[in-house]
């Protein structure tokens, strides 16, 4: 029989959590937390910012500029940075505080519902997503009432597996239906047309229908759930460009680690993400080779074949990054927000397709990876007959060839992008002269960031070393002649 004195206090001890972990938690005390009074003072004046922006246009024209643009503030002190966020037919404002890693959710009691649905998969996202724990201050009257601080749940916990599926899982809308129709359409048409290339060139080999068969599968079923497939598949990207992100780190990293560079922690970290991305690009690769070659399943024996599909997966996730830098440069500036809507030709209209612009753009500049690793994938036959008729090479020369062409997309990936940044950059100039807004200073920071970014990265890069040597190579030719 349980004694009556223990299950008291079980009763006070479980009182007590309810009421510090309910929607209403504990006061607040802002003499007892200064950090939480620093986030509050970096609210306050993210607040005024914004209002003094809502007040000084008509109220469509601002919300229509925070749906496109967003909010964002940066404590000129560095303590932290605030955006804007919807929730239902209000807007929220979230506060990241660097020195505590917390996100501050103020929240009017007036208008939020402590239970939306909204505001749990915010709260998800911010634990799951984040990795930092969210505070919720309630606010009436523009007086801080209650404080609830939601910490991050136990790994593998009951709430932690609910938290992730909240925070990764997205019902499928028309948007994505017809984005899963377009991925299929133009995957399939680049398939058909990497085979129908090779067929063409070495027409002993015939004419491969499958990898156009595997495309439709894969594209539908991704593109379908392509937002909750991007939740789980990127989870974790955002964090690598966490401001004041060193302590986060280091956190997070065994004690050896802690002593490698920061370019090698974040490669660290990022190693679980290359991982997630890749499990798509292994099943389509290993299908698609079992189905190809002539072998089929036997052909998985070889240890050469897995090195020649871990390489394509590898190589093609690799070079991926590359290709979506100009649509992500979009994505942060804004410039692909919203649904994508289609010109019609000659009947000066648009038509709203309901797909999201941002997914719309990715998808599009995947094709070119995409359509190389396809090829490279269909083209593992004729890789061993030529590795066959270069006993010398041996079976390495399959790995190592075939992904020439893999690898050579990348610097072109990397100009590409790199000319992109410079002429928004330069554009984003004039424009900020001309109209020195908050969003346009903004969009014009960001540029110049990804621009200093890509520079340095362009001429570090194997290509110019190489045109660096070059020129090097015919100077000291051109004064040894010029002496003779």
């Amino acid at each position: 029989m349980t004694n009556p004195l223990i299950a008291a206090r079980n009763a006070l001890v479980l009182s007590f959590v309810f009421l510090s972990t309910s929607a209403f938690g504990h006061e607040a005390n802002l003499e007892q937390e200064p950090l939480y009074s620093e986030a509050y003072d970096i609210f306050k004046s993210a607040q005024q910012v914004f209002y003094k922006e809502k007040n000084s246009q008509p109220d469509d024209e601002f919300f229509s500029s925070i749906a496109k643009h967003g909010f964002e503030y940066k404590d000129p002190e560095g303590l932290g940075q605030v955006s804007v966020h919807r929730l239902g037919a209000n807007y929220i404002f979230k506060v990241l505080h660097y020195e505590t890693n917390k996100t501050f959710l103020y929240l009017d009691l007036d208008l939020i519902d402590p239970s939306h649905a909204d505001l749990e998969k915010l709260i998800a996202k911010i634990h799951i997503d984040e990795r930092s724990d969210a505070v919720l201050e309630w606010i009436k009257d523009n007086q801080l009432q209650t404080t609830d601080e939601r910490r991050i749940p136990k790994l593998l916990s009951k709430e932690y597996i609910k938290e992730y599926w909240k925070a990764t899982y997205e019902h499928p809308t028309i948007g994505d239906l017809n984005l899963a129709m377009v991925c299929a359409v133009t995957q399939v048409a680049v398939s058909l047309c990497m085979a129908s290339g090779k067929s063409l060139v070495l027409p002993d080999h015939g004419f491969q229908y499958q990898p156009a068969i595997i495309t439709v599968f894969f594209a539908l079923g991704i593109g379908i759930n392509s937002v909750t497939y991007k939740n789980w598949a990127y989870r974790g990207s955002w964090l690598l460009d966490k401001p004041n992100q060193s302590n986060w780190i280091d956190d997070r990293l065994p004690t050896v680690a802690k002593r490698l560079s920061p370019k090698v922690k974040k490669e660290l970290l990022s190693v679980p993400m290359i991982m997630r991305q890749s499990i798509a690009s292994l099943a389509f690769a290993y299908i698609l080779t079992a189905w190809v070659h002539e072998d089929g399943i036997a052909s998985m024996n070889s240890v050469w074949t897995h090195l020649f599909l871990l390489g394509n997966v590898g190589v093609r996730n690799y070079a991926k990054k590359f290709w979506y830098e100009i649509p992500k440069i979009r994505s942060d500036l804004g410039l692909s927000n919203g649904t994508f809507k289609l010109k019609i030709p000659f009947a000066n209209k648009k038509v709203d397709t309901k797909m999201d612009r941002q997914a719309f753009e990715f998808q599009m500049m995947y094709l070119v990876p995409f359509g190389i690793g396809v090829l490279d994938l269909i083209s593992l036959p004729l890789m061993n007959t030529v590795a066959e008729a270069m006993p010398f090479m041996g079976e390495a020369f399959s790995v190592i060839s075939s992904k020439a062409a893999l690898f050579g997309m990348i610097p072109a990936a990397m100009y590409l992008s790199h000319r992109y940044a410079k002429k928004s950059y330069r554009k984003a100039i004039k424009v900020a002269e001309a109209d020195p807004t908050r969003i346009n200073i903004q969009r014009r920071d960001k540029l110049k960031s990804a621009h200093e970014s890509m520079e340095k990265r362009w001429k570090n890069s194997m290509m110019m070393n190489l045109k660096k040597k070059i020129v090097n190579v015919a100077s000291k030719c051109g004064r040894l002649f010029s002496r003779k």
